[in-house]
């Protein structure tokens, strides 16, 4: 419900509707992706250790997979394609009456009165109310419902009783932010001076009191001209860049090579790029559905749930908002202060109202007396984050997530959860603290007088386990998504609503590229298995919405993550027979039930793979063994398969013996021969490994030695002096410590010219043996 909806009373009836359908399919049945690849490694027969495995895992997840895609689109030009930006931050504080009311067009001897103003983006249903006031004042609190053209700005009103009105709402523009302003003008009461003579009446009883003019609007729409009025609009820093949506149907037809063939071929890049998926393929899944004429606009939306269940997607809930909302206010003051100011306002309207009917009233005690003080409603502080096309008009796409204050508390001890159990670490869980009612009235004119105004405000909080003694958590006061459909007519959801849904709601906190990279590859790459939908938006609302009936089971995400473990199609035999059939008796239908099949049967063909290789190895040797148990495996999986679709035993032989599955018997022979010989080269390897780590023991117990007699531990002194490589003893002297060179040999060697250092060469080759095999020193005899 719009501002002015809840604030004059209106019941305006808006026919769009917007549903979301999560990628990955039902959220209770969504494998967990750390699980799932270590179960496939641990299985999987393959080289790689289960480190290696986990490592190649990641790093071509849906996690990595979604990074990639933000850079690629802002570097290659698809962000400015769809008018995807950098995001600011609208903050929205207090509106100065005082400042703003000399701005308001002035009447001689009237005194103006604001009822109430907002700053807030383009809403359509602003121009519908006060049409209304201006012309049908009695029917503002009936159903009445509207529609609106965009390209025409004509808006079709249908009054209660089915007449039908129409007028242009020239001013309002679908890409503006504007000044909502709602004010009166107060006519002084005059005394009723008699034409006879007599005593005049009491001063302070005048026979026509004072009264308010009927209600009068301003819509200013910033930056057109007025800067005193551009000056109340206030807007934060950047928020950064968000994924870029990906489109599918715009103005109820498909994109495709014929229809906006630019973006089609984006497009194809696109979903390639950030879900490893057909384009053409998913289109037509959704094509195959043949109400799919009640879709006016479609869209792939990198985004997270409100009341998502996955525990790394509340995680990155909470960094969004402490984020978005760093340098800002995280005491929630400012909420807090306007919500006394709200009370006191409703407070000082009911009451001026009690006082303006009881002046027609001379036996009213309230008849005659001053008029109470008038409190305008005050502006509820506000930030959001708008995430829309630049190019509206075309795209359409438009959401924007606002609240009016946050509040972060921490302390010590464990918390206990939304079950009533103790948290454990790491865990995050939404709850609902309140959803009241606000209530209030609004003047409308002397004829209808007031009318009473309710609104609803939400507050959620979001808890954090930190560790086992330490917990944090964010209160967050009248959380709000505002889905746009189409030309001003949106679809608005409360956080409180979006909790209290048993599915994946629409109320979408979008995928911030900054705040998602930071998060570890593990946590990001879990949250890809919940963070892609598809939101279908459509102008007429549906009892029982199309998409959800059980056939739309694209299962995108599910599907990558068993990719290294599944084989076969929708239609497949397995071990356990068919993976439809396998899928069924788990529990789920269609698509999902053929990949459900599909991975317990891959699972149960890789268990008894490995139990007939384990087996046969340990009855015949590793060598035949690996032969043996690759044909027997291979039979036994045909075998099983066959039986498994019905097939009789005496058709299976035939099969067996055809050409095809002779070749498999080949190459399980071939796979088998492979395996021997690398068990042999391992084998090899092994002894060639052992034998080198005998050597490396005697090489260190060969340097350890030297290093006792001769240093570097308690050896000789291995300081050298020069001079005693010359200074030998006589023989009748007691030898020196160190084996010294005689001075011929000295003399022989420093002194050689080119022809002694050419014989020398020589005779290295010619006394080669000789030399190696003489135990007589240089110089010595």
């Amino acid at each position: 419900m719009s501002f002015w909806s809840w604030l004059f009373g209106t019941d305006t009836t808006i026919n769009v509707a917007s549903t979301v359908y999560n990628l990955a399919g039902d959220e209770t049945k969504r494998p967990n992706f750390l699980d799932t690849t270590m179960l496939g490694a641990v299985l999987s027969d393959s080289d790689l250790s289960i480190c290696e495995q986990l490592n190649s895992a990641y790093l071509s997840g849906p996690g990595i997979q979604i990074r990639n895609f933000a850079s690629w689109a802002r570097v290659y030009g698809y962000d400015a394609l769809v008018g995807i930006s950098a995001t600011p931050i609208a903050l929205t504080s207090a509106i100065d009456v005082t400042v703003l009311g000399p701005l308001l067009p002035a009447v001689t001897g009237q005194t103006l009165v604001i009822q109430a103003s907002q700053i807030g983006m383009a809403d359509y249903t602003f121009w519908v109310t006060q049409f209304m006031f201006e012309n049908y004042p009695t029917q503002l609190d009936t159903a009445f419902t509207c529609d609106f053209n965009a390209a025409t700005k004509l808006v079709t009103i249908t009054l209660v009783g089915g007449t039908v009105v129409t007028f242009t709402a020239t001013t309002y523009d679908p890409a503006g932010q504007f000044l909502y302003v709602a004010y009166n003008y107060e006519i002084p009461g005059t005394p009723d001076i008699p034409a006879t003579v007599g005593p005049p009446p009491t001063a302070d009883i005048p026979a026509v009191p004072a009264t308010w003019t009927q209600t009068t609007y301003m819509a200013y729409q910033k930056g057109t001209g007025n800067a005193g009025l551009d000056a109340l609009f206030t807007t934060t820093s950047d928020a950064g860049y968000f994924m870029p949506y990906i489109p599918m149907i715009v103005k109820k037809t498909f994109i495709s090579s014929t229809y906006m063939p630019d973006v089609y071929t984006q497009c194809v890049a696109a979903t390639r790029k950030a879900l490893g998926a057909s384009y053409d393929d998913l289109v037509a899944k959704v094509t195959a559905n043949p109400n799919v004429g009640d879709i006016d606009y479609a869209y792939i939306v990198f985004a997270v749930s409100l009341n998502v269940l996955e525990n790394d997607c509340r995680n990155y809930i909470y960094q969004f908002f402490l984020d978005i909302m760093t340098g800002l206010d995280l005491s929630s003051t400012a909420f807090a202060t306007w919500q006394t100011e709200w009370a006191a306002a409703a407070a000082s309207m009911t009451a001026w109202a009690t006082w303006q009917v009881a002046q027609s009233n001379t036996a009213s005690p309230l008849y005659g007396t001053t008029a109470p003080v008038v409190i305008p409603y005050p502006a509820s502080p506000g930030y959001s984050v708008n995430v829309a096309s630049a190019t509206d008009a075309v795209m359409n796409y438009n959401m924007t997530v606002s609240w009016s204050g946050l509040n972060e508390t921490t302390g010590t001890g464990q918390l206990t959860n939304i079950l009533g159990v103790p948290a454990s670490t790491g865990e995050f869980w939404f709850q609902t603290v309140s959803n009241v009612m606000v209530n209030g009235s609004a003047w409308v004119n002397a004829t209808v007088g007031a009318l009473p105004t309710t609104q609803t405000r939400s507050h959620v909080r979001l808890n954090w386990q930190v560790d086992t003694n330490n917990w944090r958590c964010l209160d967050i006061y009248d959380l709000t998504h505002t889905n746009l459909i189409y030309g001003g007519q949106a679809v608005v959801t409360l956080a409180a609503d979006a909790l209290a849904d048993a599915a994946e709601s629409g109320f979408l906190i979008p995928l911030n590229e900054e705040i998602y990279a930071r998060m570890s590859l593990v946590n990001s790459t879990q949250m890809a298995t919940a963070c892609c939908f598809i939101i279908f938006n459509q102008y007429t609302v549906t009892t029982t919405p199309w998409w959800d009936a059980g056939w739309f089971q694209i299962l995108l995400i599910l599907g990558g993550i068993v990719l290294s473990v599944v084989t076969g199609g929708a239609g497949a035999i397995g071990l356990l027979g068919s993976n439809i059939a396998v899928g069924t008796a788990l529990g789920l239908t269609g698509v999902a039930a053929a990949i459900l099949g599909a991975v317990v049967n891959a699972l149960a063909a890789i268990v008894l793979m490995q139990i007939i290789q384990i087996g046969a190895k340990a009855i015949l040797g590793p060598e035949l063994g690996a032969i043996f148990g690759a044909i027997i495996g291979l039979v036994a999986m045909q075998i099983g398969t066959a039986l498994a679709s019905g097939m009789s035993p005496a058709t299976l032989m035939n099969m067996m013996l055809q050409p095809a599955n002779i070749l498999k018997l080949t190459e399980a022979v071939g796979n088998g021969f492979a395996q021997v010989m690398q068990y042999n080269a391992l084998q090899i390897e092994n002894s060639t490994q052992t034998m080198l780590d005998q050597y490396n023991a005697a090489d260190a117990q060969v340097e350890a030695q030297y290093a006792l007699m001769f240093g570097a531990g308690g050896g000789a002194d291995l300081s050298i002096n020069p001079l005693s490589l010359i200074d030998v003893p006589l023989p009748n002297v007691t030898p020196s410590p160190f084996l010294a060179e005689t001075p011929t040999s000295f003399f022989s060697r420093t002194l050689m010219v080119g022809s002694d250092v050419c014989d020398l060469s020589m005779g290295l080759v010619t006394d080669y043996c000789n030399l190696n095999t003489s135990t007589t020193l240089p110089g010595l005899t």
